[in-house]
């Protein structure tokens, strides 16, 4: 009925927030705009849940879409980040969870074609 989990090892020296994650539902129970309970992530303390795939209007094929939800922790620690991710892997129609990573583009000074960049 559900997709495969994807089960994340992340380790807590990563350069990631420390205050939520990120969280692939099973096209099963996503739905475009779906407000997700709190109740659902029991288990974890939710601050508050943004809907990373909020849509205006609908898309014409809905049938394998997968809403991705940002989940911000009341505890911020990247400890609490980490335990979240445990916990939320095992709930049934959870695809995947990781943090939010930190992402730094760095541009070598000596790159030929740097103008592309800027």
């Amino acid at each position: 009925m559900f997709e495969t989990v994807t089960h994340n090892r992340v380790h807590i020296d990563k350069n990631f927030e420390d205050d939520n994650v990120l969280v692939v539902l099973d096209p099963t129970i996503s739905k475009i705009n779906k407000i997700h309970n709190k109740n659902f992530f029991d288990g974890i303390e939710v601050e508050s849940i943004t809907d990373l795939t909020k849509r205006e209007r609908n898309l014409n094929n809905n049938e394998n879409f997968k809403q991705i939800l940002q989940i911000f922790l009341k505890e911020k620690s990247k400890e609490n980040v980490l335990k979240a991710i445990a916990h939320l892997e095992q709930i049934d129609g959870i695809l995947s969870v990781e943090p939010n990573y930190f992402f730094q583009v760095e541009i070598d000074p000596n790159e030929p074609d740097k103008e592309l960049f800027f």
